[in-house]
């Protein structure tokens, strides 16, 4: 048990973390310990289940009651600014790679969700409103959103240029 704990807090150091994941991985790690002869046909060992050592469930509670407490995952780098998106952009002007990069961009969507968007998705308005910006939506039916929250749709606006070329 005592192995399993530190090997999990050892992971979560490298990959930085948060008490939510150290929690759920302490107890992935538990029941595939427990279920080992469901993996390995050839075990014939007695079944081991380290939730019953105090070390363990005592690492176990203080990871879960970490993940309630702590409410922001530590920051792993900063936000892109305006300026480096523009640079990117700038940079794959004329390409495929372009389009998403724009959606992820005015939609603040995971760049693995916006890739599975379908096109017929995706509405651009025809009129730019008094900003100058066209409105957008676009309805994300697969991807990590969409499979912890169902199907949603993200309402955003463009500048008129981007709008015309996404249209």
């Amino acid at each position: 048990p005592k192995a399993v704990v530190e090997m999990v807090l050892r992971d979560s150091r490298k990959r930085r973390w948060a008490w939510s994941t150290i929690s759920s991985s302490l107890s992935t790690v538990a029941s595939a310990i427990r279920n080992v002869q469901y993996y390995v046909p050839s075990y014939n060992g007695a079944v081991i289940d380290i939730r019953t050592d105090p070390y363990f469930r005592s690492a176990g509670a203080h990871a879960a009651r970490k993940a309630r407490v702590t409410a922001l995952r530590p920051q792993k780098s900063a936000p892109l600014s305006f300026v480096d998106f523009a640079d990117i952009a700038s940079h794959l002007a004329g390409s495929d790679a372009w389009f998403p990069l724009q959606l992820t961009w005015y939609l603040a969507a995971r760049i693995g969700d916006t890739r599975r968007l379908d096109p017929n998705n995706i509405r651009v308005a025809d009129v730019a409103g008094a900003s100058g910006d066209v409105g957008i939506e676009a309805l994300f039916t697969e991807g990590k959103g969409a499979y912890f929250w169902g199907p949603y749709t993200i309402h955003s606006t463009v500048p008129a240029p981007i709008a015309k070329q996404l249209k």
